[in-house]
């Protein structure tokens, strides 16, 4: 038997790239753009050989994700339902990073803030003690 790769496949080359441009060129589950995308198999292309090349058996992932989904859920096996609970639990993940990255943000702008009344309080008292 001859040895193939995907990438020899006109049909997986011409799926891979039309799922990339249904989704925007982003990661679906962590939104991002201009980095390696990846055009995952919601079900294994092994296991499930009828929807190889059906559009909504694809998703877009970053380089990273797809790495993450696979050190996780292994390669070969793969289903729609694994990939909505990785795509939930980065989400998660993203949501309590960002509020803590708000409430850091939040309490830094509140310190600067203290800092710069006193500074000005500071400048107010020098010029009420220059005049």
């Amino acid at each position: 038997m001859a040895y193939f790769e995907r990438k020899d496949d006109y049909n997986y080359i011409r799926w891979a790239q039309e799922v990339k441009r249904r989704d925007f060129f982003a990661c679906t589950v962590c939104g991002a753009r201009g980095v390696m995308l990846n055009s995952h198999h919601l079900n294994a292309w092994a296991h499930f050989p009828t929807q190889r090349y059906d559009l909504s058996n694809g998703t877009t992932l970053c380089n990273i994700c797809h790495e993450k989904f696979h050190d996780i859920y292994k390669k070969g096996h793969n289903t729609v339902a694994q990939f909505e609970e990785f795509k939930s639990l980065v989400g998660t993940i993203i949501k309590v990073a960002k509020e803590e990255s708000t409430i850091e943000f939040g309490t830094r702008r509140m310190l600067q803030m203290a800092e710069r009344d006193v500074v000005i309080k500071k400048i107010l008292e020098d010029l009420d003690g220059y005049r």
